[in-house]
């Protein structure tokens, strides 16, 4: 048993391989089980931190989330801090009113110990957590239910709460009005879309075999590519928003991981163009053009690379790659000139660009 995760994860990677051809082929990519829980140190912290983060685009929120945790040197903010902190200096580190007053709420309920410890809350059934926590100004049944699905902070794997079966690859909008998921729900693992309180849940996708990895083109939030594995190996498609004008972008082999450009024309992906035993090829990174399909290979250098995330400006791609023979973090121009390295100690993966 590993008690930073709640489970053992080699009976776990053991299950996913023996059930999932595709999994077992990833799995034996990707190597060991390496996921490190950094838990939260309490709710009062983390629901300050949720509080901090709504409706900003996250270099903001994190700036200003830093800026108030500086407010308390050489500690986490505490219940009892904030309660203690000026109205002055908290507005100072960029709070709003609206936030300020959820905070203090949130401080007052702490300390009065009306919201659950961790060591309590872990114990607890979702819709008793929901209800204790949604008493706070600010806090919505979406935002608990996101505590939740990210609930390793809590040393406590549940499912996303309202939706039955596994529910993964939660992508936002960049309006922040819409978040797409993934949901076996139904069976099959399908393409759903929900608002930011998590309600009126619309199914996008209805075809045999799993449908993952959603994400919007940011430039309109009109379209959204995902993965599909509904002609056998996995292939990227394209609809509109609300299920519409499907098209399939990729026409063999096995792609994966679609990132599409901040000008909306451009899908970067993974792609092993020839896949099978003893084809050529590895898996390199591509960017492909929406309108035309028409495609151009950036990697050229052997290994896996994987997971393509764009700069804000569209100038570079980050992605991962194992062509020294571990996992790192590597960055090129947008025509696949100048990679280098980012990373070098241990094994890095999946890079994401933050927002501007």
């Amino acid at each position: 048993m590993n008690d930073g995760v709640g489970f053992d994860p080699a009976i776990a990677v053991d299950h996913l391989r023996a059930h999932d051809e595709t999994l077992a082929r990833v799995i034996d990519s990707v190597g060991p089980f390496r996921l490190q829980l950094i838990g939260a140190s309490s709710i009062f912290g983390a629901l300050a931190q949720a509080i901090v983060y709504q409706q900003l685009n996250g270099k903001a929120a994190a700036t200003i989330f830093a800026r108030f945790c500086a407010l308390f040197p050489g500690t986490d903010p505490t219940a009892e801090q904030v309660l203690a902190a000026s109205e002055d200096d908290l507005r100072a580190a960029g709070l709003s009113r609206s936030k300020l007053l959820s905070l203090r709420d949130l401080a007052g309920k702490t300390v009065g110990e009306e919201i659950p410890t961790l060591a309590e809350i872990r114990n607890m059934e979702d819709d008793a957590i929901i209800e204790r926590l949604t008493s706070v100004r600010g806090i919505g049944r979406w935002t608990v239910e996101m505590l939740l699905m990210y609930s390793l902070e809590l040393n406590r794997p549940v499912s996303f709460p309202r939706y039955q079966g596994t529910n993964l690859s939660p992508a936002w909008s960049s309006d922040g009005k819409w978040l797409a998921f993934s949901s076996s729900r139904s069976g099959d693992s399908e393409i759903y879309v929900v608002d930011v309180s998590g309600g009126g849940p619309r199914r996008l996708t209805n075809t045999k075999g799993p449908d993952v990895s959603p994400t919007w083109n940011p430039k309109t939030n009109a379209q959204i590519a995902w993965v599909s594995g509904q002609t056998g190996l996995p292939q990227i498609y394209t609809m509109a928003s609300d299920g519409t004008n499907v098209v399939r972008m990729t026409d063999q082999g096995y792609a994966v991981s679609p990132s599409w450009s901040p000008n909306g024309q451009f899908l970067a992906l993974a792609w092993i163009r020839h896949y099978g035993p003893g084809a050529p090829g590895a898996s390199d990174i591509y960017v492909m053009d929406i309108a035309s399909k028409q495609w151009v290979q950036l990697t050229h250098d052997g290994g896996r690379n994987d997971f393509p995330t764009w700069s804000p400006d569209g100038r570079h791609i980050a992605f991962q790659s194992n062509r020294t023979g571990k996992t790192q973090i590597w960055s090129m121009l947008a025509d696949g000139s100048q990679a280098r390295q980012l990373t070098t100690s241990g094994e890095n993966s999946q890079p994401n660009w933050s927002f501007k």
